[in-house]
């Protein structure tokens, strides 16, 4: 019995020390800026302000492991000094994946102070300015797939339809803020629609 209940502790240890080692990983990266309009459980009406990203293609969706995991590599490659310049520039979260069915797209937003950012060496890397944008986010833990993604997404279309609010004809973003060893319960991971005009801000809605 006391065996079991040193196990359990340590197993509770384990998962703490998990949490708050990811908590502190995530933490220690800038976050594309933004301001939060209204909150509704998982939902987070946001305008995003106008922002860089180094992109780059991804292949289909039967190459989706290797193909993620090779993009990622690619704009990591990029930040590391893969630029003209040789520069190295600040990671930031999250992780962009724009959901166009014809073809995927792998992003790293920029740190907003970077000025002038350096051409990509790489084959297939591109520099992409996106405008100001509100966009509605739904927020959900674990290992993301496709299939709890569409789900997801489907979940905050009817949201917005509850909310009287239009997505703009855009393809759909997913995002990930955590390094891929991090436990799936402890996962931050956002499916985002962007919306066809600003929705008004509640008051209260930047306090956490």
């Amino acid at each position: 019995m006391i065996k079991r209940l040193l196990s359990l502790l340590a197993l509770l240890v384990f998962i703490g020390m998990g949490g708050w080692a990811c908590a502190t990983s995530r933490a220690g990266y800038k976050e594309a800026v933004h301001r939060v309009l209204r909150r509704d459980g998982q939902v987070e009406l946001r305008a995003y302000e106008a922002m860089q990203w180094v992109q780059v293609g991804m292949p289909t969706e039967a190459q989706r492991r290797e193909g993620m995991n090779g993009g990622f590599m690619q704009l990591f490659g990029y930040i590391s000094g893969k630029n003209e310049g040789s520069r190295k520039i600040a990671m930031t979260t999250p992780v962009f994946m724009e959901d166009d069915p014809k073809q995927k797209v792998m992003s790293f937003v920029l740190p907003a102070d970077l000025a002038n950012a350096p051409a990509p060496k790489t084959a297939g890397v591109q520099l992409r300015q996106l405008p100001a944008m509100p966009v509605a986010a739904l927020r959900f833990s674990g290992v993301s797939n496709p299939q709890i993604e569409a789900q997801k997404l489907e979940e905050l279309r009817q949201w917005l339809k509850t909310q009287n609010l239009k997505p703009a004809d855009a393809p759909a973003l997913l995002a990930y803020y955590d390094p891929p060893w991090t436990p799936g319960p402890m996962r931050r991971n956002e499916v985002l629609l962007r919306l066809s005009a600003m929705p008004p801000e509640t008051p209260a809605a930047a306090k956490p």
